[in-house]
């Protein structure tokens, strides 16, 4: 339908990372109507 959500995280730890990544993970394994599912994700580093 075009539509989209995007989460955007500051990452300020190696401990935040690996949170990120469990989410990502976890969120990957979901399959259900009432939920958007994971399309895709990026880590961008800014400076």
């Amino acid at each position: 339908n075009g539509m989209y959500a995007m989460k955007k995280v500051l990452i300020q730890s190696g401990e935040q990372l690996e949170l990120v990544r469990q989410e990502i993970s976890v969120s990957s394994l979901f399959s259900h109507p009432n939920l958007l599912p994971l399309l895709d994700h990026a880590t961008i580093a800014v400076k």
